[in-house]
């Protein structure tokens, strides 16, 4: 925020009263002279008068202190003397200036007092050669001088004015041997009373004491520094100078703010330290107990708070002074950032805190946590969800504009953000690094990604991996290196895995494996189709999955397998029709199903299909193979071009299996046996029995002997075969010679 913190540096208007009481000590008397003789008085029984009356205090050859008066007068028996038109010199030793003191009248008091009840001036810095105006001029009244102990004090008001400025109080003690000087209250300093508005600045304290010996000025009663649009209020305040020049500034109950129609800030602590340099610039500003600052400018808004406060400024290129470089909070550290009509608030929280600010716009460039934090996320009037983000260490890197537009964390990062599809909710998720891309316009996450044991939720899904990139706009979630998803009983694991979250559309890579539970609902993967049974898990493996719910259509690819207790399918692509429950598979098509009940599948009768193409509907339970097929059922082998069978849970025909196109037929499989020849073949398993068509069909017995007819009927059980003539063929059988 452009110069929202150069509020900051009209406390070096401080030094102002250093140079007041620096000034003043100046004055004081070196130490021969602080015990110095009271002035002489005439005995009491003596009066006396005298005109132009001069008293003179000397160290060696050098005049300390001159007392001169127009006009001198002592009544007899009194307790002191009356003069008019007084001056006193106190010289400095080593030095072409001394301090005047004018007084109309003062009287010498029996205690070799000194005592002005009408206006006097004190001229402080009076030049010996007189070629330029003294360091400054009191003007008071009710003054009471003591010169043996370089005194003096007024319970009165003082009007002073110094090079570049004025400043008033009532009553004053100064005492030159310890280099006390107080201010007693009402004080108030006006810095360039001739300059600019914004380079004026006013003081006022309700005391002040300064102290030479430790360059120390006090202030207490509440201190205020008014410098144009900058102010700076504490309880009390302790200044400490070198060589005259305000170095640090310690504060209690300190508050300061800057008002400016383009920006205003604001700055609390229960106590207040500050540094500047030998030019008066800050250099650092530390606020202790519960410290608070805000700052706006253009509608950008800035609120940090914690129990210790740091600002740390920097010189600026080409440009007198400094600017603010940093700010560190601890102890239950706080800091909002608003950015302008984008109305969203981002807050951070830590017990160690800092802000980095451009060196050139003065604007907030970079936040970050230096302990374990959290930063929230979301709408500025929080009408809306919002966004959470806890990790040992975040990073927010702002625009020029002041809206964030990037995120780092590390160190068990855990987020959570409203998921942003139509299914609502919140995705959470857990990584050990996170990076975010931020948009310039909304300052909402554009793309995000986390490495590092990933893991995420949201209402009904779950899953895993090495690392996950994340597009909210999309609402598309990258699973990548091991990656795993569960949602409503389904499992799936692939090198990565690709989720739309909007529309619930999932692909998966690599080494893809899964099951679907027996229970029903949405998954990753399909339903259980009715091909197999919907009371066990179904397991999956391919080199690639597809799962779109929109037509609802999943696809397994780069070879595939489906497989459940006894049965088994695999082939080169497999797709399944969650709507229908067609099961399509092309491309090395090869099926293994249990014929027997659930207990007994793994060693009861088995069907067994080879082909280049395989449809199964679910409405009907039949299942079509097509493509050099081959059938195997007990101990059968059939070979066909196409083969419709029923399977799975579905109604079916009434037919177990039917085979057309050049069928052969072989029992046992090696064509030791029965073998079987035709155009169409009808497997019953009910009656255990083949019917063979073709033109005609034929059967070879094991022991050789042929029959030919249009229809053949054959049963395996008992080896019986039966001729049917067809359309008037003739059948007949043909048995070797012995």
């Amino acid at each position: 925020m452009r110069r929202t913190l150069q509020w900051l540096l009209p406390l070096a208007a401080l030094a102002l009263l250093a140079l007041v009481g620096h000034d003043f000590a100046a004055s004081r008397l070196d130490p021969e002279r602080r015990r110095a003789p009271s002035l002489p008085v005439l005995p009491e029984d003596i009066q006396a008068q005298s005109q132009s009356w001069n008293w003179s205090q000397t160290s060696g050859d050098a005049t300390r202190i001159e007392v001169s008066a127009d006009d001198f007068a002592q009544a007899a028996r009194g307790t002191g003397a009356d003069l008019t038109g007084v001056l006193l010199r106190i010289h400095r030793e080593g030095e072409e200036a001394f301090d005047r003191v004018e007084s109309r009248a003062m009287r010498l008091l029996a205690t070799g007092e000194l005592f002005s009840e009408g206006e006097t001036t004190i001229s402080i810095g009076v030049p010996v050669d007189a070629g330029r105006p003294p360091s400054a001029v009191v003007v008071t009244s009710g003054v009471t001088f003591r010169p043996d102990e370089s005194s003096a004090r007024t319970d009165r008001g003082l009007e002073y004015r110094f090079a570049g400025g004025s400043g008033s109080s009532v009553g004053a003690v100064y005492d030159a041997g310890s280099g006390r000087l107080e201010l007693l209250s009402n004080v108030r300093i006006l810095q360039d009373a001739h300059g600019s508005a914004a380079s004026r600045s006013t003081i006022t304290a309700g005391a002040l004491r300064y102290l030479d010996k430790g360059d120390r000025v006090e202030l207490s009663g509440g201190a205020r520094i008014d410098r144009g649009p900058v102010w700076l209020h504490c309880s009390s305040a302790v200044l400490r100078l070198k060589s005259g020049r305000l170095r640090r500034v310690d504060g209690t109950e300190a508050t300061a703010g800057e008002v400016r129609p383009d920006r205003t800030a604001r700055f609390a602590a229960a106590s207040m330290q500050a540094d500047l340099d030998e030019q008066g610039a800050l250099v650092r500003v530390e606020g202790r107990g519960e410290v608070s600052f805000k700052a706006e400018e253009g509608g950008q808004q800035l609120d940090v708070s914690s129990g210790v406060l740091l600002l740390r400024f920097g010189p600026v290129a080409d440009q007198p002074g400094t600017s603010l470089r940093s700010v560190s909070a601890r102890d239950d550290a706080s800091a909002t950032l608003m950015p302008d009509q984008a109305g969203l608030r981002s807050t951070l929280e830590s017990e160690v805190l800092r802000l980095h600010f451009s060196p050139l716009s003065q604007q907030v460039q970079r936040v970050e946590t230096l302990a374990r934090g959290s930063l929230r996320h979301g709408p500025a009037d929080t009408s809306g969800p919002t966004g959470t983000l806890d990790a040992d260490h975040i990073e927010l890197l702002l625009h020029e504009s002041g809206r964030p537009r990037s995120l780092a964390a590390a160190g068990r990062v855990a987020l959570e953000q409203p998921s942003g599809d139509s299914r609502g909710g919140m995705l959470r998720t857990w990584s050990e690094t996170l990076e975010a891309q931020l948009d310039p316009e909304t300052a909402g996450i554009e793309s995000l990604k986390q490495r590092g044991g990933f893991r995420f939720e949201d209402p009904d899904t779950r899953g895993s991996a090495s690392r996950a990139r994340f597009e909210p706009t999309g609402g598309v979630l990258n699973l990548e290196g091991g990656a795993t998803v569960v949602r409503a009983g389904t499992t799936l694991s692939a090198q990565t895995i690709s989720v739309d979250r909007d529309s619930g559309k999932l692909q998966a890579e690599g080494s893809v494996t899964g099951s679907v539970g027996p229970t029903s609902g949405e998954s990753a993967g399909p339903e259980a189709p009715s091909l197999f049974s919907g009371d066990a898990p179904l397991f999956f493996a391919a080199g690639r999955l597809v799962s779109d719910p929109g037509p609802g259509l999943v696809q397994y690819l780069k070879g595939a397998r489906l497989w459940q207790s006894g049965s088994r399918l695999d082939a080169g692509t497999i797709q399944i029709s969650q709507r229908t429950g067609r099961v399509t598979a092309q491309a090395g098509v090869a099926g293994d199903w249990a014929e027997a009940p659930d207990e007994d599948r793994e060693s009861g009768p088995r069907t067994r299909v080879r082909a280049d193409r395989m449809v199964y509907e679910g409405s009907t339970g039949a299942a079509r193979f097509t493509g050099s097929v081959e059938f195997r059922r007990a101990t059968m082998l059939v070979l066909a071009d196409m083969l419709t069978t029923a399977l799975g849970t579905g109604e079916g025909s009434g037919m177990d299996a039917v085979a057309e196109g050049t069928v052969r037929i072989a029992d046992p499989p090696d064509g030791s046996g029965t073998r079987g020849f035709g155009d169409k073949a009808e497997f019953g398993a009910a009656r255990s029995e083949i019917i063979l068509t073709g033109q005609p069909a034929r059967i070879v017995a094991a022991d050789g002997t042929r029959s030919e007819s249009g229809s053949l009927t054959y049963r395996p059980l008992d080896a019986s075969l039966l001729l049917l003539g067809r359309d008037g063929d003739r059948a007949y059988t043909q048995r070797p010679l012995p």
